[in-house]
């Protein structure tokens, strides 16, 4: 899927389940970078990037500003200081320490969603937790049953996922010519990009030959 197809997705599902359960109580405005690709539906306005979302939801007198947290030296976080905002930090992936630790100075962001409940008891030893809480990235199965019988027997590995460094895709690829070695038939299949989040990560020197490298996508 394509890179902003794929996040403009992310956000419409976001929108339609807040929408469908809370309909009185909510109102959305989805700010991004492009939206003429959006539905109708939502309410959106165009921000060139996280600075510039910070600002509109401000004009626009959003009570909640929801963002998706970044590293420490993120312009980001100097930005939301300066703004009478209210703002939630949503993590993905775990910032680094740099970035925990602006989350928990920035008197602006109220509080901080981990998406599972191992990431939330990873901090349990950063001034983060007191901010923290947890919510589940679901995941619904039925629309992706095989409608063929899958044969099982065959030695193919399939790595699905960003590939950027937080995912650990490097480390399966360091070590995938061992198991080569051991298999010789072997085979790898990568689903997944580094281009998501404007991200371009080259890792292409961990794939000799078994997969594509990432400028190859």
């Amino acid at each position: 899927m394509d890179t902003v197809l794929e996040k403009l997705l992310r956000k419409f599902i976001s929108n339609y389940y807040l929408k469908k359960f809370y309909p009185e109580r909510i109102e959305i405005l989805l700010l991004a970078n492009i939206t003429e690709l959006l539905p109708p539906s939502l309410k959106v306005c165009y921000a060139a990037n996280e600075i510039d979302a910070a600002v509109k939801s401000e004009k626009e007198g959003c009570d909640i500003f929801i963002i998706k947290s970044a590293k420490g030296n993120h312009e980001i976080y100097d930005k939301l200081r300066k703004l009478k905002i209210k703002a939630i930090a949503r993590s993905n992936n775990t910032p680094d320490f740099s970035g925990l630790n602006q989350i928990v100075n920035c008197p602006q962001i109220q509080a901080h969603v981990c998406v599972g409940q191992e990431q939330l008891d990873l901090l349990r030893d950063h001034q983060v937790f007191k901010k923290s809480i947890r919510i589940f990235n679901p995941f619904n199965t039925e629309n992706f049953v095989p409608k063929n019988e899958v044969i099982k027997g065959s030695n193919t590995g399939v790595f699905l996922g960003n590939l950027i460094l937080p995912k650990g895709f490097h480390l399966l690829a360091r070590v995938w010519s061992f198991v080569i070695k051991e298999r010789p038939d072997a085979k790898l299949i990568v689903i997944g990009s580094g281009k998501l989040y404007n991200r371009n990560n080259k890792l292409g020197k961990y794939c000799p030959q078994t997969v594509l490298s990432e400028e190859q996508y």
